[in-house]
């Protein structure tokens, strides 16, 4: 560990964005010291930072989508140093009637690492509870992994839409990065036809290159013009990933799940 401390992001009062030093960061029974790889930066990270987050409020210290090593552990804590780990930031109380339950994602006093506890995962160094952890298989990349977090979000917006979605059609609202994710997530799931709403040019253009790369799938790229809903169509390798002018309409059936946030990653320095 360095003699000068560890650095660490803040974001302050006001939203601007910062590099703090602190004392090295020791952990304690049942967690676990880490050394971060790669750091992503979520949506909520940038509403955050703007004031626009409900629920986390400034200042703070982000990062939540992570990369590491495990540097140390406190006792009692099975996982050895030097392995790779990524992150699961929900930090639960277990005692509440949701904990009991397995539905910890809904307690009542949960804190969120880098949203809402008083250290984040962009730093040098960090201390989190060890059951957290989640080790990661040599073949996974660094930069991959950090696509792990965010990814559950469309994996466990497809699993509430029924999981296998073989012969059926799915609306995705949006191509940002989750919304590409669950592009990615649909087609494993074998769904039939996928439309993707989409107004920004960048955004279209960037999920029918996905599609094109992911899918088998007949892929919709729909959106809004001064003269109403427009679409359109460009060749696949094996199917269709389109743009065409027949917009898709909501029918009676459909079952609605939402995700949503953005992502973009950096490397820790060395």
């Amino acid at each position: 560990m360095s003699s000068n401390g560890t650095r660490q992001v803040v974001v302050g009062a006001t939203g601007e964005i910062g590099i703090e030093v602190v004392p090295d960061p020791v952990p304690g029974a049942g967690k676990a010291l880490v050394r971060l790889l790669v750091a992503g930066i979520c949506g909520s990270d940038v509403h955050a930072a703007h004031g626009r987050h409900p629920w986390v409020p400034r200042p703070y210290h982000p990062g939540h989508e992570l990369v590491g090593v495990v540097e140390q552990a406190g006792s009692g804590v099975g996982i050895i140093p030097g392995t790779r780990v990524t992150v699961e930031p929900i930090l639960a109380c277990g005692a509440c009637k949701w904990c009991r339950g397995g539905d910890y994602n809904l307690c009542r006093t949960m804190s969120f690492f880098g949203c809402t506890t008083p250290d984040g995962g962009m730093a040098d160094r960090f201390v989190i509870p060890a059951d957290r952890l989640i080790r990661l298989p040599g073949a996974l990349g660094d930069l991959d992994a950090a696509l792990v977090e965010p990814l559950s979000t469309p994996v466990h917006a497809v699993r509430l839409a029924g999981g296998d979605l073989t012969g059926r059609s799915v609306a995705i609202l949006g191509a940002g990065t989750i919304g590409l994710l669950v592009l990615a997530v649909t087609k494993q799931a074998n769904a039939a036809r996928i439309a993707v709403c989409e107004p920004l040019p960048a955004k279209r253009d960037l999920a029918l290159r996905w599609a094109r790369t992911l899918c088998s799938t007949r892929v919709t790229l729909v959106w809004s013009t001064p003269s109403g809903p427009t679409s359109a169509k460009a060749p696949m390798s094996s199917s269709t990933a389109s743009q065409s002018s027949r917009p898709w309409t909501r029918r009676s059936g459909w079952r609605s799940t939402v995700a949503r946030s953005s992502w973009s990653a950096c490397r820790a320095p060395r």
